[in-house]
């Protein structure tokens, strides 16, 4: 198992393009590519403009200072979530984002000013 350090909360703009073509993304802040994912998809899942994206679901995450993407599907993330941590802090982490995902009534945090540059909803 991989360790756990902590590192600097960036900003980042995860997009998924959706069975139609239609391409969808949310600003957050994170620790994390798949904290941003996470994040993200809680983001999206409450939004009516977006039919539930599958597992093979494509996300990009763009992480900026400095720009860094990263492409990985719905199912990576649920697995990352599901997987054993190796730290309390990431335990607690890992719990909040698998309540966010299950539809809690958490606030996700969405950053300004806007990161994502290509045409897309916005959540």
């Amino acid at each position: 198992m991989l360790p756990f350090w902590p590192v600097p909360a960036k900003i980042c703009c995860v997009t998924l393009t959706d069975v139609r073509g239609v391409k969808h993304a949310a600003d957050v802040t994170a620790e994390s590519v798949f904290e941003a994912a996470a994040l993200a998809l809680a983001a999206m899942r409450r939004s009516a403009w977006l039919d539930a994206p599958g597992r093979a679901g494509r996300l990009e995450v763009a992480v900026y200072e400095p720009v860094v993407k990263h492409t990985l599907t719905v199912e990576q993330v649920e697995r990352w979530l599901n997987r054993a941590t190796s730290s309390p802090n990431e335990k607690v982490k890992k719990d909040r984002l698998k309540t966010l995902l299950a539809g809690s009534s958490f606030a996700v945090p969405v950053v300004s000013p806007v990161v994502c540059s290509s045409p897309v909803l916005r959540y």
